[in-house]
């Protein structure tokens, strides 16, 4: 299963981490890893083409961790559309995705 956590400061997005294999299918064929990769990667992509320097990504292997260094509401607004889409795949897969929200 994938775990999704998004952590928040007053309700602004200040980290989100995607750790695990969804485990849908076989390597190659999971729909499910192969929906969360495109979205997570693609908005990471979209913040260092358009807010660069404002997060730091870490990725190891099936562990991705943005964490947020300097708050702007257009970043803010990608990372929301990012849990939009992730809770998206999370209600049609329950058992493959799962998502954690924190407010600290």
């Amino acid at each position: 299963m994938t775990k999704v956590k998004i952590t928040y400061q007053s309700n602004k997005i200040v980290k989100i981490t995607v750790k695990g294999h969804a485990d849908f299918a076989d390597k190659g064929e999971d729909l499910v890893c192969a929906g969360v990769s495109s979205i997570v990667f693609g908005t990471m992509n979209a913040i260092e083409e358009l807010c660069s320097n404002h997060c730091d990504f870490d990725v190891i292997e099936a562990n991705v961790s943005i964490v947020v260094k300097k708050d702007s509401e257009k970043l803010n607004t990608m990372l929301e559309m990012m849990v939009i889409q992730l809770l998206s795949i999370a209600e049609s897969y329950p058992s493959y995705l799962k998502i954690e929200k924190e407010e600290v």
